[in-house]
């Protein structure tokens, strides 16, 4: 199981309310170590612990795992955080004002043939877009920034 940033394209033009596709956002065989929605964690959330009880994987095992897990998200967040943070910022409001249209961002936890269920969609206008809001994102919220 891992993280994926998934980048919503938009078939119509930037006021288009159709549903979009999703591609990866990122090169990376995943994005567990990404700055996005990188606030402090709590541990997994239900849905994870779900599949993982569904594995029958014993709550021994899971808070093992659970503790491995939040282990090495501590160890991986440092300064870099802030200049990834930085290049999202920059790359959102690039996009969203050179082509004037609205782009889509997404965390989805899981295997990469999940399907992805959005829970909610978050529309944020980019002139609020922030550090505070990208750290923030939540797993399998669908947030649109728009121009």
């Amino acid at each position: 199981m891992c993280l994926f940033i998934m980048r919503a394209n938009y078939p119509g033009k930037g006021g288009s309310t159709e549903i979009p596709g999703f591609v990866r956002a990122t090169n990376g065989h995943c994005d567990c170590n990404a700055a996005l929605g990188s606030r402090p964690a709590t541990g997994f959330d239900e849905a994870h612990l779900k599949k993982l009880r569904d594995k029958s994987w014993s709550e021994g095992k899971i808070a093992r795992a659970e503790a491995n897990f939040l282990k090495d998200l501590k160890d991986k967040y440092g300064a870099s955080t802030e200049a990834e943070i930085n290049r999202w910022l920059t790359l959102i409001k690039d996009a969203t004002g050179r082509e004037r249209r609205k782009m889509g961002l997404l965390l989805h936890w899981g295997d990469s043939r999940d399907p992805i269920v959005i829970r909610k969609t978050e529309k944020i206008p980019v002139e609020k877009l922030s550090a505070e809001i990208l750290k923030n994102m939540e797993r399998d919220v669908l947030y649109e920034f728009l121009p």
